[in-house]
């Protein structure tokens, strides 16, 4: 059984994601808090998707020195979240007013820790839920567009980085099995296999129910729309 990282938020490509690679594999999914609103319902919801899987366990990991960046180098301690489990922030930073400056380098240092993850778990690959045309601005990632989209460029080089640096006994490849995807298809595909959207968390607030208003949430309805088919967490099921 082959071990595998991935990047988990909660949302509908991690569970595509997951569901591709959890089937006879060992799956982390390795949840990453840098002060977003959000974190703690991102949390959950990988919770959820791992209690889902025929194999795989959380691992919530802290990244206060993001938080520390966007208020000036001011030290922020990190607090134990539910149930003891250390993976929320103290004093949540709102996602919407995130420094652009800041941000920018998020989804490369996510990538570079799902590394460390994977070099500590003893996992071969590390796989991203990018995809090409999603919007990202509240990842750092600038709208993608085929004239302007570098992510391709970033992943190989990020690969060819950690070919030179690792040895091939501990080769390590990071994979975006949905960077050819759009969001309606990631959409049509987690229907298809009847994954659980109504479990999945993409809004950018920490309220218990999505706010339908962020970039995230809106992102998701036209997805939704496109793909012809309904979204549970419109209907009065739970998001929690």
């Amino acid at each position: 059984m082959a071990r595998i990282v991935l990047l988990s938020g909660g949302g509908i490509k991690s569970a595509v994601c997951a569901w591709r690679y959890a089937q006879n594999n060992d799956l982390t999914l390795a949840h990453l808090s840098f002060g977003q609103a959000s974190s703690t319902a991102e949390l959950r919801a990988s919770g959820l998707l791992a209690e889902s899987l025929p194999s795989a366990k959380v691992v919530p990991l802290l990244l206060p020195h993001v938080t520390s960046l966007q208020r000036g180098g001011e030290s922020d301690v990190p607090s134990p979240g539910a149930a003891g489990v250390v993976g929320t922030m103290s004093n949540h930073l709102d996602s919407e007013t995130l420094s652009p400056a800041v941000l920018a380098g998020v989804t490369p240092m996510m990538l570079v820790v799902g590394v460390q993850v994977a070099l500590r778990v003893g996992a071969s690959v590390v796989v991203s839920g990018l995809t090409r045309t999603a919007p990202g601005e509240h990842l750092g990632l600038p709208q993608a567009n085929p004239q302007t989209d570098n992510r391709r460029e970033m992943l190989h080089g990020m690969n060819v980085a950690y070919d030179a640096l690792l040895s091939q006994k501990t080769r390590i490849t990071i994979e975006t099995p949905l960077i050819d995807l759009s969001y309606p298809e990631i959409v049509q595909l987690a229907a298809r296999f009847d994954l659980p959207l109504g479990e999945c968390w993409t809004c950018c607030s920490s309220s218990a129910t999505a706010c339908g208003a962020c970039e995230p949430c809106v992102a998701r309805g036209k997805a939704f729309a496109h793909a012809r088919t309904v979204d549970p967490a419109t209907t009065d099921l739970p998001l929690s």
